[in-house]
């Protein structure tokens, strides 16, 4: 799949939503899940590219021995991306003893944090985030078996269906749950998202069901959600809330479907601009660690017995935080993951393209990593 920069820029304006939402007070949002925003633009985007990376494998590989081998790289390569920071900080969060870590280490190692949660119907301080990478797991377990096995001729028809059926089913629940948001959290009920994706990922780019697709979703879904806004606020009931949601999820869909066409237009040379992009291309640590970071300052605080200015102002505590969070996040990246990601070239998704020499780098090496940062 050919890299497009400016997703990268909208992954990294997703991952600054989410922290923004949870180090920022409620008086400075205006209202708007800025969480929930950048969560569902994560999930938009996760289903886009995995969807396109799975297509093109099929249409270059459409018997069934090349279709295993495009399983066993998908699972290897998605490993090598998700699960050795994941896990890292799992077990380093249960070893400090932070929170109710080892008391639910199951649920997290077996990525059904989400489940967890749904039941408990409550948050765990720092690993609340948890519960969409549990989710998106979910979905590449599942999503795969989906595009490559189904015939071709029901596949877009599938995925619709499941994009149209799961808000009709979230709001349903709404009239029977008051606390609708933790129904999101269930992979089913959180795969419109993933679903809306793949649609604009199997729908041919610019023709007129896709246009269609993308300013639909996209002019619906900012009209329900200023409208919802206005005539209930954030104060609405269950079901209100469940509009919302899905009005949200419209307009996430929308905006990827116009971003991923939007190079060389003034939009898209914003969303690639370098720093914007570098948010993006290490947003999977930037969001698993950044719960993680205000902890760690409040030690620091306590254990050096710093001024208590430094720990009660806002702008020192984020300048502190973000400062942290970078540096740990970029550590991570160029000590950790980008070398476990360079692993990727040993399972290619084509079996006429067998792994590299040992040595290999260059220019072409470059552009390969660059197109498996979904």
């Amino acid at each position: 799949m050919k890299y497009i920069p400016q997703l990268d820029g909208l992954r990294g304006l997703a991952v600054l939503s989410v922290i923004f939402s949870h180090w920022f007070p409620a008086s400075f949002q205006g209202g708007i899940a800025w969480g929930v925003l950048g969560v569902q633009l994560f999930f938009v985007l996760s289903g886009f590219l995995i969807t396109s990376i799975l297509a093109n494998a099929r249409r270059h590989g459409a018997d069934p021995a090349s279709r295993r081998w495009v399983l066993k790289s998908f699972y290897a390569r998605r490993f090598l991306r998700i699960f050795p920071l994941y896990y890292a900080v799992v077990l380093l969060m249960a070893l400090a003893g932070i929170f109710s870590v080892r008391e639910t280490l199951w649920w997290h190692l077996t990525y059904t944090s989400n489940i967890y949660f749904f039941m408990a119907q409550d948050w765990y301080g720092p690993v609340a985030h948890f519960w969409s990478l549990a989710v998106e797991e979910q979905f590449y377990w599942l999503w795969p078996w989906v595009i490559l096995y189904v015939p071709q001729r029901y596949l877009i028809g599938a995925v619709s269906a499941l994009a149209v059926s799961v808000p009709a089913l979230r709001l349903l629940t709404a009239i029977f749950m008051p606390n609708v948001i933790f129904v999101t959290m269930l992979p089913f009920a959180a795969s419109d998202a993933l679903a809306g994706g793949a649609l604009l990922a199997l729908i041919p780019a610019k023709s007129r069901p896709w246009n269609r697709l993308v300013w639909g979703t996209l002019v619906l879904g900012l009209s329900a959600w200023w409208l919802i806004r206005v005539v209930q606020g954030e104060h609405g009931g269950a079901l209100i809330v469940a509009c919302g949601h899905l009005a949200m999820v419209m307009a996430c869909i929308g905006t990827v479907g116009f971003v991923s066409q939007a190079a060389g237009t003034p939009l898209g040379r914003c969303l690639s601009w370098a720093p914007l992009v570098g948010c993006g291309v290490i947003s999977y640590g930037l969001y698993i660690l950044h719960p993680l970071v205000p902890i760690i300052w409040g030690v620091a605080v306590k254990r050096c017995a710093l001024p208590h200015l430094w720990m009660t102002s806002l702008p020192w505590r984020l300048a502190w935080c973000g400062t942290i969070l970078l540096a740990l996040t970029t550590a991570s990246w160029f000590a950790y993951e980008k070398p476990l990601n360079g692993l990727k070239r040993f399972f290619p998704y084509s079996r006429a393209h067998p792994p590299p020499p040992e040595g290999y780098g260059g220019t072409s090496r470059t552009r390969r990593q660059k197109s498996d940062r979904g």
